[in-house]
C-alpha cells in the first residue's frame, strides 16, 4: 500500500518535531555563557557585566527579579538585591564606585574594609594604613618579622632569628 505524499510529508514533519523536542529537553539555558542578550534563547537575557561574560537568566531584560529597582539588564545580579546597578559598581563586587578600592577589579573591595587597598581586609592587616605592611597570616604579632623568621611570633618585642645568636 502506497501512502499519499501529504501523509509522508506529515509523518516526516512529526518525526522532525519530536526529535527537535527531545533535543530541547536536554538543553539548559542557564549553562549558556553569553556577552549579550543575542546569545540567549527567547525568554532569557544575558547577565554579563562590561568586559566579562555572564550567564543566561530566565526573564526579560526589562524585568527586576530581585526587587532592588534596577532593571535586570542594568543589574550586577538580578537575583541578589544587595548588588545594585552596574553603573554604580562597575566590577559588581558590592562596593559602589566612590567607596571601592578599584572599581575595575572585583578582588579589591570597599575602602571601608581595606583602607590601604592592598587586598587584605583591616581585621587581617597589620597596618591597614600601609599597603606594604605585613599581614597577620604571615606575621601574627605584626612586628614586621615573618613567622618563619621570628623567634616568637606571639611577642612583638622578640628578636628576629637572624639577629639572635642562640
Amino acid at each position: 500500500m502506497k501512502l499519499p505524499a501529504q501523509w509522508v510529508l506529515a509523518l516526516l514533519a512529526l518525526s522532525a518535531l519530536s526529535a527537535l523536542a527531545a533535543c530541547n529537553l536536554d538543553f539548559d539555558p542557564l549553562s549558556v555563557r553569553c556577552v549579550s542578550d543575542d546569545h540567549c534563547p527567547t525568554g532569557y537575557f544575558c547577565s554579563a557585566t562590561p568586559g566579562s561574560s555572564g550567564g543566561c537568566i530566565a526573564g526579560e531584560a526589562g524585568a527586576d527579579t530581585d526587587g532592588d529597582n534596577v532593571l535586570a539588564a542594568d543589574d550586577c545580579d538580578d537575583n541578589d538585591a544587595s548588588l545594585g546597578a552596574i553603573a554604580d559598581d562597575r566590577d559588581c563586587d558590592g562596593a559602589e564606585t566612590d567607596g571601592d578600592c578599584d572599581d575595575n577589579d572585583a578582588s579589591l573591595g570597599a575602602i571601608s574594609d581595606d583602607r590601604d587597598c592592598d587586598g587584605t581586609v583591616a581585621s587581617q592587616d597589620c597596618d591597614d594604613n600601609d599597603a606594604s605592611s605585613t599581614v597577620m597570616a604571615n606575621d601574627a604579632d605584626c612586628d614586621g618579622s615573618l613567622t618563619d623568621n621570628d623567634c616568637d611570633d606571639t611577642d612583638s618585642d622578640s628578636t628576629h632569628i637572624a639577629d639572635d645568636g642562640d
